[in-house]
């Protein structure tokens, strides 16, 4: 056999160590050969809950990795490894293995315990089930209010949100939005249980900390500036429709079976809205139409929507944060206009609809945030102001 030679810089020798004092890691858990091809055992993954194995193998695998092991057995696949060198290192090793199987284990068993808590839930077991059915508590992105759904919808919003829940269960997307509740819940009930733990001079303390930060915002708060955000109004389908004005008249989405980019106010009555699947759409209204992205024929009104909006940007505070919106800090054109910033906005709306055929709303605040709200309160086809006062602000805000 080839002579070892010692460590450099003084490290300990350790059994199977290498030429510079250090020794390999064992292979991972799916090797059936470890180094110096000493045989490893390994147990097959057990059922949640499921009795531990009986065998040799298993009971002299116990034995060796301590009580710990043990415990972790009903946490899923937990490696065995019988090595007769240097048990304190690979003992170490064991004990990181069965951390993380039995870490992923348990957070599989507490989503497969779930979901059969929310099956049963939903099979009505009892009166109370009944009277709290599980598509009341959910609430997602589908079912959120959108431009044109008003009081003349054909579905009422509980509809909506029985069809959204019903057509979307077992999806990846359903799951996902389940798992953000519960972590939702759990953050408010640590919430309360830390308020409802505190004592009220930790409580006075926190007021004056919130009423400090308050202070201090207060003073960076700015007056001056007149930021408008343009919205174009439907506008995937507004570009569409210029080329078939039929369209109006019937239900119309943008999109296709998988995803909807927009959809125009006939549809958006029956509770169908953009970033919503197509398939749902159609549950909500059977005769929907579904029209082809033109990204091309996007681009090209888009670059127009821009360019309308140059004569009212002396000051190039333009920022164009998609195809169909633009911020623009009207301030500096009002004043050179001899207007005010409101009806600078609506000059800035008109040559928009001019240029591209396409009605616009808008917002005007004196912040991007602020405009980005107030652009909602007015659709389709007008302008919201939000005066510059801070009472005005703060109502908004609310």
């Amino acid at each position: 056999a080839r002579a070892r030679q010692p460590p450099p810089r003084g490290l300990p020798w350790r059994p199977g160590a290498n030429e510079r004092g250090v020794r390999p890691r064992p292979r991972r858990p799916w090797a059936r050969v470890g180094q110096r091809g000493k045989q490893r055992q390994r147990r097959s993954p057990q059922p949640f809950m499921s009795a531990p194995s009986t065998s040799a193998a298993g009971a002299a695998g116990e034995a060796h990795a301590g009580p710990d092991a043990a415990s972790a057995g009903d946490g899923g696949e937990l490696v065995l490894e019988l090595l007769e060198e240097d048990e304190d290192d690979e003992a170490c090793d064991r004990e990181e293995a069965q951390d993380g199987w039995f870490a992923a284990s348990q957070q599989q068993h507490e989503l497969q315990s779930a979901g059969a808590g929310e099956a049963g839930t939903e099979a009505g077991a009892g009166p109370s089930a009944a009277d709290e059915p599980a598509w009341k508590d959910y609430a997602t992105v589908f079912t959120n209010d959108k431009a044109g759904m008003g009081d003349n919808m054909v579905h009422s919003k509980e509809h909506v949100q029985r069809v959204v829940y019903e057509m979307s269960q077992g999806s990846p997307h359903f799951e996902n939005e389940r798992r953000k509740e519960r972590a939702a819940d759990e953050r408010a009930s640590r919430m309360e249980a830390h308020v409802r733990a505190a004592t009220e001079q930790a409580l006075q303390a926190a007021r004056r900390r919130a009423d400090a930060a308050l202070t201090a915002l207060e003073l960076t708060r700015r007056s001056d500036r007149a930021w408008a955000l343009f919205d174009m109004d439907q506008f995937f389908f507004a570009v569409h429709a210029q080329k078939d004005p039929k369209l109006h008249e019937v239900p119309v989405a943008v999109g296709g079976i998988g995803m909807i980019s927009t959809a125009n106010y006939a549809a958006r009555r029956y509770g169908v809205r953009s970033a919503m699947p197509g398939f749902i759409a159609k549950k909500l209204c059977p005769q929907l139409t579904f029209v082809r992205s033109d990204f091309a024929e996007y681009s090209r009104v888009s670059k127009l929507f821009g360019e309308a909006l140059r004569p009212f940007d002396p000051e190039g505070t333009a920022y164009q944060a998609g195809l169909d919106e633009c911020y623009v800090d009207l301030k500096a054109a009002s004043a050179a206009r001899d207007e005010t910033p409101a009806e600078t906005c609506a000059a800035a709306r008109a040559a928009i609809k001019a240029a591209t055929g396409i009605t616009v709303s808008a917002g005007l605040a004196p912040s991007r945030q602020l405009a980005k709200v107030a652009s909602d309160l007015n659709k389709p086809d007008g302008q919201y102001v939000l005066p510059s006062n801070r009472g005005a602000v703060v109502a908004c805000a609310r």
